[in-house]
């Protein structure tokens, strides 16, 4: 058997943070809901982006892969009476496209693999129903949809998952008449949802932030355009907690404005004591100092 020696070293040196998944995840529905040509670029093809491309083709979107860009043409989204989607493991495929087929009328059968079959879908089979769209599952995957959804009020859980919601953000202004989403309890995860917010604004659709949830005009359509995913800043947070305890390393290909809930780690590692600059080309450097205990509140920073 091989072995590999690891010695102690002090870290430096620069490093580029690879695209955020959840970013690509709202670009490649956005951009395949548009009726034209997008071009989407730094796209990292993880087993759960590639879910999310085959089950987009299988409904109906025109995708070709060069690198990490992918040329989406959704003029024939949703324009199939029926698909197979294999969302892989990954609930963010699932439940992001379950309304969206609703939305389309188109007759669905979802699958998956790994856990996400035993993965809870209790929110979006509850309130779906009520809104002409018939669920047929036995509590999990495979999970069978068909009938085409109508626009009103969904009463939605905030505290299970952010995906219910975002699922139907995306997919409730395709829909001719208005609806609403109205939260029947506290939202958690909310950065995940400004995300999504911001990823439909990027494309031409807008909602509105409501007391008790969200106003989706309806009649909207999504537009078609370039876009570049954001490096993701969950990953960051590890480099600088590296470079705190050690080191001084730079990150580059990070949004300073994004929406993505672990931006907050700069600022966490500001308040810890970490010796922190930004460069005009937004590159962060961060280097070890004496560093302070902190009482955090993770709630939207998993």
């Amino acid at each position: 058997m091989n072995s590999i020696c690891i010695e102690p070293k002090v870290l430096n040196g620069t490093v580029s943070m690879p695209p955020s998944k959840s970013a690509a995840h709202r670009a490649i529905i956005c951009a395949s809901l548009s009726k034209g040509v997008s071009v989407i670029n730094n796209v990292a093809l993880s087993n759960d982006i590639s879910a999310t491309v085959d089950c987009m083709r299988r409904l109906g979107a025109d995708i070709t892969i060069n690198g990490d860009t992918l040329v989406i043409n959704g003029s024939h989204t949703l324009s199939v009476a029926s698909a197979v989607l294999d969302c892989g493991e990954s609930g963010s495929t699932l439940r992001f496209l379950i309304p969206i087929a609703a939305v389309g009328g188109v007759r669905t059968t979802f699958v998956g693999h790994g856990k996400l079959p035993q993965r809870p879908i209790g929110v979006l089979t509850d309130c779906l129903p009520l809104h002409c769209t018939e669920c047929t599952t036995q509590g999990g995957l495979p999970l069978s949809i068909q009938g085409q959804l109508h626009n009103g009020s969904f009463a939605v859980a905030g505290n299970i998952s952010s995906q219910f919601i975002t699922g139907l953000l995306l997919a409730l202004p395709l829909l001719e008449g208005d609806s609403e989403i109205v939260l029947t309890s506290e939202l958690q995860s909310s950065d995940y949802i400004t995300m999504t917010t911001d990823a439909m604004k990027e494309f031409g659709v807008t909602v509105r932030r409501t007391a008790q949830g969200w106003h989706i005009p309806g009649g909207q359509r999504y537009q078609p355009r370039n876009f570049k995913v954001e490096g993701d800043w969950s990953q960051a947070a590890f480099f600088m907690t590296a470079a705190s305890l050690g080191g001084c390393i730079t990150i580059d290909n990070l949004n300073l404005n994004s929406s993505q809930g672990d931006k907050a780690c700069l600022e966490l590692y500001k308040a810890f004591g970490a010796d922190i600059t930004i460069s005009e080309s937004g590159a962060i450097t961060i280097c070890r100092n004496r560093l302070n205990a902190l009482e955090i509140n993770a709630q939207n920073i998993p």
